[in-house]
């Protein structure tokens, strides 16, 4: 592993985030539930993957939804996850 800043970014996401990381998917009939949420809320470009990210996370029943952008994230919540959404 590369020593100073990199190495401790290396690290930290070996130790401290990986391990927690998985990767989960979708069907098709929840891209679509994606996308119609979107399209009523008049939603489009990037903010339409923040909606995917909250979706998994409410399918997977997580108990903590963490973001450096809490508001952002609240504002597009369901009021299942609304609670869930903290800054680390």
């Amino acid at each position: 592993m590369p020593s100073g800043p990199q190495g401790r970014i290396a690290t930290l996401l070996a130790e401290g985030i990986l391990p927690y990381v998985r990767l989960r998917a979708i069907t098709a009939d929840e891209v679509l539930v994606v996308q119609k949420r979107a399209g009523e809320q008049g939603l489009s470009g990037g903010i339409i993957y923040d909606l995917y990210h909250l979706a998994v996370a409410e399918k997977e029943g997580v108990d903590r939804f963490y973001t450096f952008n809490t508001r952002h994230f609240q504002s597009l919540a369901t009021s299942v996850m609304l609670d869930r959404i903290i800054t680390p």
